[in-house]
């Protein structure tokens, strides 16, 4: 018996790395700058372990984010995660909230919607995974300083990593 092939979809900044060192060079578009910092962007805790799990269960991890490709490839090296499936801000024309790139992972990935979860920190991530038709789950963990806004969109709601082995 076979087991079905899932997709597991995560957004970059605030849910799977706390980039909130570098967010006022990220708004301003200092990518050069941003690079140079690169090795203070923390991972969140469990999140290596977690994707290792996801992958020994022969399942797909894809990251959509609102930032360059390049700038999600440096993160990824820095912290020895290797991730094929990625669509950055350039890689389709319209942007999150649109679904087009949560879709795009999703093709890349050649599995149904139906087994395809979406995560992420943001409105915009939530909305963009309700639209293509995936479960969007809310991620709280990197929110503590302010509310999050995706609590009444989200189809699950998570407030700390640990949840993510569940």
């Amino acid at each position: 018996m076979s087991t079905v092939k899932k997709l597991f979809i995560f957004d970059l900044d605030q849910t799977l790395v706390d980039s909130n060192v570098v967010l006022e060079l990220r708004v301003k578009k200092k990518w050069s700058e941003v690079y140079k910092m690169i090795s203070e962007i923390s991972l969140y805790p469990n999140i290596k372990e977690i994707f290792e799990l996801i992958k020994k269960s022969g399942h797909q991890i894809a990251i959509v984010t609102s930032s360059p490709k390049k700038y999600c490839e440096k993160i990824l090296k820095y912290h020895d995660l290797e991730i094929k499936n990625v669509v950055g801000y350039h890689d389709t024309k319209n942007k999150k909230p649109h679904p087009e790139p949560i879709l795009k992972a999703i093709i890349n990935s050649g599995i149904n919607k139906e087994n395809v979860v979406s995560f992420g920190d943001n409105i915009n991530d939530i909305i963009a995974s309700n639209k293509a038709n995936v479960v969007s789950v809310g991620c709280a963990w990197g929110l503590s300083d302010k509310t999050y806004d995706f609590k009444n969109e989200a189809n699950q709601i998570l407030s700390n990593t640990l949840e993510l082995y569940y």
